[in-house]
């Protein structure tokens, strides 16, 4: 729980006209008034808007005569009702309508009652804001905003899931706060704000916190092929009530449309087209919070820009035999190359920019067929020799 303590302080100008006419009226009198009291909640706090009350409680010398005054922080009276319970009590009612010290003076026998001036903080629950509350991540520290710079005078309390969790509040000055708790497991959690210790109204406010290691994505989302229809899956389990929300960004900065197809009510399906070679970024985010090793990064690729070169149509026996592929022009990805489905050993050797050279043996006159993948992708056309 956060607890926090301010006050403004406002200059008490009197309530009478001068404190001459205050020490004469209080000493007017000479009968002994010192067991009258006043007491009530109405005497240390009270809120704009709502009756509040207090009692003056003069049964040990009854028939007086009562005079209340309450002043506000403006200076002026307050309306108020005056009930005589006809015992030697009363019950004082009345209506603060501005924040700020009031200041209540109780005189009986026109003598102040002990206590008198009671200084009463009013404020204005309903001017406490509570503000940007939205779904957190177990792990991930969980903000909002509290904004109490309207509301008067007095004490803020934050508490999570009863008390549960820890939270921590950082003023920001002119008793602004920047909330914050650390969801140690996902579900709902309550924030509770009182103010003055009042409940804020709107609370307990509403906070879900998910688990983002639960979401997974299919491993096609790490490499796909130009100008073909790609896509990859996503799995998010027990937060499928999220909104998904993702970006997918071309080397060039290009923003790559795409379609979100409903496998399940725990799996989505992300279906677009590259047109780019290259490097794209995808973000994805559930309930605008980004899932674990988003973004990611797929390499584009175009397998048709792969060119095999130099392939001999006579070739001589236990001779070696050369040939290049040009990888240069077709993206980032593994090349496969095989003779007779790997039965004829063959070597490779870099030229550099992605160009490389082959070379194999053949230890008979039957046809080799050369065969050349590029991550995983056939080309077509595979050479006889």
């Amino acid at each position: 729980m956060y607890m926090y303590r301010y006050e403004k302080r406002i200059k008490y100008y009197g309530h009478l006209e001068n404190e001459e006419q205050r020490t004469h009226l209080s000493l007017e009198a000479n009968s002994d008034i010192s067991s009258v009291r006043a007491y009530g909640d109405g005497l240390t706090r009270a809120q704009v808007g709502k009756n509040t009350s207090f009692v003056i409680d003069a049964k040990a010398i009854p028939d007086g005569d009562v005079k209340v005054v309450v002043t506000t922080p403006s200076q002026r009276n307050c309306p108020m009702q005056v009930v005589n319970n006809n015992d030697g009590s009363w019950n004082i009612q009345y209506l603060p309508y501005e924040i700020g010290d009031y200041y209540i003076d109780v005189f009986y026998q026109n003598q102040l009652v002990q206590g008198s001036p009671f200084k009463v903080n009013v404020f204005d629950i309903s001017k406490v804001v509570v503000s940007n509350i939205q779904a957190g991540t177990v792990g991930q520290l969980v903000n909002f905003d509290v904004d109490a710079s309207e509301a008067g005078a007095g004490q803020l309390e934050i508490s999570i899931q009863d008390g549960k969790v820890p939270c921590d509040a950082t003023p920001r000055g002119n008793f602004r706060f920047d909330a914050s708790f650390l969801p140690r497991e996902y579900g709902k959690h309550l924030i509770d704000v009182r103010f003055n210790s009042i409940p804020v109204p709107g609370g307990p406010f509403s906070c879900e916190v998910v688990d983002l290691a639960r979401v997974t994505v299919s491993d096609s989302i790490r490499k796909g092929h130009v100008g073909r229809p790609l896509s990859f899956d996503i799995t998010t389990n027990t937060i499928h009530h999220l909104p998904l929300d993702l970006t997918i960004t071309a080397p060039s900065g290009r923003t790559i449309s795409y379609n979100i197809v409903k496998m399940s009510d725990t799996e989505q399906r992300v279906e677009f087209t590259l047109n780019e070679i290259g490097n794209h970024r995808i973000d994805v985010r559930l309930g605008n919070m980004a899932i674990p090793n988003s973004p990611f990064h797929l390499k584009a690729y175009d397998s048709s820009r792969l060119i095999v070169s130099d392939i001999p149509r006579i070739v001589t026996l236990n001779q070696p035999v050369e040939f290049t592929v040009d990888a240069s022009k077709a993206g980032e990805g593994q090349l496969e190359v095989a003779i007779n489905d790997g039965l004829v050993p063959n070597q490779v050797k870099p030229l550099g920019n992605s160009r490389f050279l082959f070379n194999f043996s053949p230890r008979t006159s039957d046809p080799h067929v050369l065969s050349v993948k590029f991550n995983g992708d056939l080309l077509p056309d595979n050479n006889n020799v």
